[in-house]
């Protein structure tokens, strides 16, 4: 009795913290509500005003720049009254704020006001509610074989006579129609009378009574007992006894019936767990075959009730929106094995085209909580359920429950453990979740997860965290921050597929579909339209497959021009509604001073590769990066270059799951996303693509020329450039582009990517004669390197405001994500001249020889320019590379590098040419710049230099590069504390060389050498300082080396090793296991497959949980 009382009060104390935490919940909601419903209001309203606020701030800057380049000592005042309202567009109606502000509060209000959060509330749940119970008649109907039972009688006399209580519940999927009839045909039914003596049909009453309802089971058990002679009279006087009985009396005589006899009680009207556990005290379980089933209108209460495993049977069909269904306890095991041909069939219809890095990293091994990040549509959930599925069928898998959980938004946290549960097949929501976890060892992934806040709620809910019962939760994420919260060291960034693995995936769902048309083989021509069209799917899976069907099924190409007006509209890509309202939210919540950073990408084709600097330089250029007080504006173009990285607007090729900060030398546009930029920023930036129109109307602030437009004057004729900002050339350059008068306010010309051959030394002349309208006393940055241009002509020191001089054929270092190589790298890909303003105009000279197969008419054979006299007076600069010193010592010896003593501001300094003769000079040059963060060197052919007589070394130096024979390698290098990037490229190298690299700040370093000392490199010191923020280490090696050695605790935060090899037989590796932050190995150029096996399996030996990632080489390099 006293277990009774104890329940009761446990049951009512429930039922109060579960009313108080639903208000709780309830007013966070509308709390959230109110919010989403003034933003919505806002944004609509002054999305117009912003415009246009914008459009008359930009033209207003054109004409204050315009009257800039005005030279007012020839042109008289009276111009300026002219000048204005030429460049002004005419007005818009003027609109009196004072007149329109008590409206825009009354929408406002309405839109406040007029949303109801409680009925949105209600909606919600009952969208919720619609959706489960869709899923729920799906899975019985697809459930049924010719073995299931066919109704609640079958269903019931399943289980022995003499076994656990047994529990069915019955719901209806659309209400209570047609439960009252089956459940009276059951329990009428012969073979039930015959197998249970007592049964009872009791509705529940609230507030619960346990007394009242057990004289109704009583009363009940009496009126369907068996008849016998005189069983009226006998039935009469036995109720008349049982209604006078004390309430301990009443529950003796209870017991004793449900002990004596197999019962079936039908409980109708259960609304809530809380009364269901109310109940159940009352009905103990005697293990002798009794039933009880249990009706309720609630989906969530017919699953719980059941327990685990639980199956669902349709017990009769009304219409397709309406059965009555039965929850029962299936049996793990039988359970189980349905999941497991379930999983089966999905694998074996959806195949997972390449990703093998991602999936041997999902697969490698499962610490407690792991997570992925990555756009919507990139795959992330398709590779996660491909590793959570082979876990599921494997043999010998460690987990014994599984469970996958989609989370809606907001974030409900019993709507999320009630889906989890709904998978596990267990019972009673977040105790139940955290049951599970404690007890058994369970896969779980939770996809969709959005917020730092909605992970604090979760892991609330769970308390898993002091559990370590071997349990992994997968987490996938959209955005980078919220991954690593989840889980410091073990994520992993997804990114699109390159165009040969979409290429594959194309062709395969086109081929497979139903009623495709598709070719078995295709012509060249289809094969660049198709890649044409994948480029602008962005590497999307989700946007790949349906294309993939529509062109297969139509039977034709897409429009290119109209791309994303297919997707938004056509039916075929209904289920890419989810992706743009992602996307669209995504560029709301973006920072507004990075808004018009991303809006810039749609300048560049979706497959450009762009270099960074060249991107953030145009930023400059535009004047979205300026200087501020905390920081420079290259610095700052760099922060937002990151911060696009880190949101996927570009993809940075090379590795997918290292830290941003060792992969920025360059990015492309994310397809997709490029796509989606030129829709909703029509008037930003305009292209000329294959075979335009004459159309006057075409209008904008950045003009691409792309590389398949044919070229066709009279529609570059009829295009208005008076207000063109910027002019970027894509394949063939004609010098009439630029010969035009109205381009006068051009910030930016770039011809980065003109093809080589079309641009000649009379275009650069041509260009060079027209820069005085573009005000060349304003520029900042000249780039002429990889062009013909051997020496600058003294004309140049009149540029005061010159802060970047970059020019020669040298082989260059910057990108520091590549590989070295060795003895003699090759040359790389040309880097643009270029000259950057941030409010003045930017000049993009162009390269004039392609560097494959040609030869650069210079006559400098070190690679450098040579610099004018008078250099020393431009006290502005803050780059010079690359200076020919060695042209300089013989007309001039020492005199210019006297003259850059004086440019004390000198932030980056490369020299070429650098020999015995001229090598003391330079050190005696150096010491003079304190502010030196950058520098090349570039040693002559077989004539060594030596740098140790710099003094005092220069110690803001933050990257040193050297190539060429050094001989050895300055003590001093050992003493620039600030350095965080080297790169060699000797001869040579020796221990002593590589005992000398050990700084505490390092996080590049790039080793190439034809010749190393007994073949081995080995990274040794004194403990966890020596190398301590390393990230990257690349080594270019041919046969010569033969093995490479990693100390205990040298390099402890290494992320990536980068092995460059040349006719390579034999390397062995040691110690890579105790690099604990090693995420990626990779090999590349020739070598022995036994190189390969050597390092994959010292990867396999590491200690961490996930194992570094080597990534396989192309064809060629095995």
């Amino acid at each position: 009795m006293a277990d009774l009382v104890l329940g009761l009060a446990k049951s009512a104390v429930e039922g109060t913290l579960t009313a108080t935490k639903s208000a709780i919940e309830e007013e966070q909601k509308l709390k959230k509500s109110m919010q989403r419903d003034l933003h919505a209001a806002s944004d609509e309203m002054l999305k117009t005003q912003v415009r246009e606020v914008r459009n008359m701030a930009l033209d207003v800057e054109d004409c204050i720049e315009f009257a800039v380049l005005v030279d007012v000592n020839k042109i008289r005042r009276w111009w300026w009254s002219c000048l204005i309202p030429s460049c002004m567009p005419a007005g818009a109606p003027v609109v009196t704020l004072n007149d329109t502000r008590n409206e825009r509060y009354m929408h406002i209000g309405d839109a406040t006001g007029g949303s109801k959060p409680a009925e949105n509330d209600k909606t919600h749940q009952q969208a919720v509610a619609d959706e489960a119970a869709t899923v729920i008649l799906k899975e019985a109907r697809e459930a049924k074989r010719p073995d299931s039972p066919r109704d609640l009688v079958e269903l019931i006399n399943r289980k022995d006579d003499v076994g656990p209580l047994q529990v069915i519940s019955v719901w209806g999927a659309a209400g209570d129609l047609g439960v009252a009839s089956i459940i009276k045909k059951t329990c009428d039914h012969p073979k039930i009378c015959s197998k249970f003596t007592c049964r009872a049909w009791v509705k529940l009453t609230q507030p619960f009574n346990p007394h009242e309802f057990l004289r109704s089971l009583m009363a009940q058990f009496y009126t369907n007992s068996p008849p016998q002679e005189g069983r009226p009279v006998d039935m009469l006087k036995q109720m008349d006894d049982m209604m006078a009985m004390e309430a301990t009396q009443l529950t003796e005589e209870f017991l004793k019936q449900v002990t004596d006899h197999r019962c079936l009680i039908f409980l109708e009207d259960v609304s809530s767990m809380v009364a269901w556990e109310a109940v159940r005290l009352c009905l103990p379980d005697k293990k002798n075959g009794s039933c009880i089933v249990v009706h309720t209108q609630q989906l969530e209460v017919a699953s719980l009730v059941v327990g685990e495993s639980h199956g669902v049977l349709e017990l009769e069909q009304f219409s397709a929106g309406h059965s009555v269904c039965a929850f029962f306890n299936e049996g793990e095991d039988k359970e189980m094995a349905i999941k497991k041909n379930n999983t089966k069939e999905w694998l074996r219809k959806n195949r997972l085209i390449d990703r093998r890095a991602d999936k041997d990293w999902l697969s490698g091994s499962y610490p407690k909580v792991q997570t992925v990040f990555g756009m919507a549509g990139v795959g992330k959930s398709y590779i996660v359920r491909h590793v959570y599925y082979s876990e599921v069928i494997k043999d010998n898998t460690t987990f014994e429950k599984f469970g996958w959980v989609d989370i809606t938004h907001p974030l409900n946290i019993r709507d999320f453990s009630w889906n989890l549960l709904l998978d596990l097949h267990s019972g009673s929501l977040q105790r139940a979740c955290h049951q599970l976890l404690k007890k058994f060892t369970c896969l779980i992934v939770i996809d969709g997860l959005k917020s730092k806040e909605e992970w604090d709620s979760i892991k609330s809910a769970l308390a898993f965290e002091h559990d370590d019962n071997g349990s992994c939760i997968i987490v996938i994420a959209y955005e980078e921050s919220v991954a690593k919260y989840c889980s410091s060291d073990n994520w992993w960034g997804v990114e699109g597929l390159e165009i040969d693995e979409a290429f594959e995936l194309f062709k395969n769902e086109a081929s497979e579909c139903p009623g495709s048309i598709w070719p078995s083989e295709l012509s060249l021509t289809d094969n660049l339209i198709v890649k044409s069209v994948l480029h602008k799917c962005g590497g999307l899976p989700k946007v790949i497959v349906p294309m993939a069907k529509y062109i297969a099924t139509n039977g034709w190409y897409p429009n290119l021009d109209y791309f994303m007006q297919l997707l938004e509209t056509d039916q075929a890509f209904g289920s890419l509604k989810d992706l743009f309202s992602w996307v669209h939210s995504y560029f709301q919540s973006c920072p507004d001073d990075l808004k018009p950073c991303i809006f810039y990408l749609s300048i560049f084709p979706a497959n450009n590769r762009i270099r960074r600097r060249r991107l953030v330089r145009r930023w400059i250029a535009e004047g979205y990066s300026n200087d501020t007080r905390e920081s420079t504006a290259e610095e700052k173009g760099g922060e937002f270059f990151e911060d696009l990285c880190r949101r996927n607007m570009v993809h940075v090729p090379g590795s997918t799951n290292v830290s941003y900060v060792t992969r920025m030398s360059a990015c492309q546009v994310n397809g997709f996303i490029r796509e989606y930029i030129v829709s909703v920023e029509e008037n930003l930036v305009f292209a000329l693509e294959g075979n335009c129109s004459a159309n006057s109307q075409r209008s904008g602030r950045h003009l691409t020329i792309g590389s398949t437009w044919d070229r066709d004057m009279s529609v570059y004729r009829s295009i208005d450039l008076s207000l063109l900002r910027s002019l970027t050339v894509f394949g063939k350059w004609e010098p009439s582009f630029i010969s035009n008068d109205k381009v006068r306010l051009v910030r930016v010309l770039d011809l980065e990517d003109a093809t080589s051959s079309s641009v000649t030394d009379g275009d650069l002349e041509l260009i060079v004669k027209l820069l005085p309208r573009l005000n060349l006393r304003q520029l900042q940055t000249l780039d002429i390197r990889h062009t013909s241009i051997v020496k600058l002509p003294r004309s140049f020191t009149k540029l005061h405001k010159l802060q970047h001089i970059s020019g020669g054929n040298t082989v260059t270092m910057d990108d520091y994500s590549s590989i070295v190589e060795s003895p003699q790298p090759p040359a790389p890909l040309p880097e643009v001249a270029s000259a950057s303003s941030s409010k003045t105009p930017r000049l993009q000279l162009p390269r004039l020889w392609a560097l494959h197969g040609q030869r650069l008419p210079t006559s400098s054979p070190n690679g450098g320019i040579e610099l004018p006299r008078g250099i020393g007076k431009m006290m502005a600069l803050y780059n010079i590379s690359v200076i020919d010193i060695s042209i300089a010592s013989r007309r001039r010896p020492a005199a210019i590098l006297e003259e850059l003593k004086g440019l004390t501001q000198l932030r980056k300094f490369g020299v070429s040419g650098v020999n015995s003769e001229n090598c003391k000079q330079l050190c005696s040059a150096i010491p003079g710049h304190p502010h030196l963060e950058s520098s090349s060197v570039w040693f002559d052919k077989n004539q060594g230099g030596c740098l140790g007589d710099i003094s005092p070394p220069p110690v803001q130096l933050k990257s040193l590069k050297l190539h060429g024979h050094v001989g050895k390698l300055p003590t001093w290098i050992g003493l620039l504390s600030n350095l965080r990037k080297l790169k060699l490229r000797l001869t040579m190298i020796t221990q002593d060389d590589v005992d000398l690299m050990v700084l505490s700040r390092l996080s590049t370093l790039c080793l190439g050498f034809s010749e190393v000392q007994h073949g081995e490199l080995r990274f040794c010191g004194d403990g966890m300082w020596c190398f301590r923020q390393l990230l990257i280490l690349e080594i270019a090696c041919n046969n010569k080396l033969k093995s490479v050695a990693f100390e205990s605790s040298v390099m402890p935060w290494l992320e990536v090793l980068k092995i460059d090899c040349s006719n390579v037989s034999s390397l062995k590796f040691s110690g890579l296991q105790k690099q604990k932050d090693l995420r990626e190995a990779s090999l590349s150029g020739t070598y022995d497959d036994k190189v390969w096996q050597q390092l994959k399996s010292n990867l396999d030996e590491h200690h961490r949980e996930i194992k570094p990632v080597l990534k396989p080489a192309s064809p060629s390099g095995r």
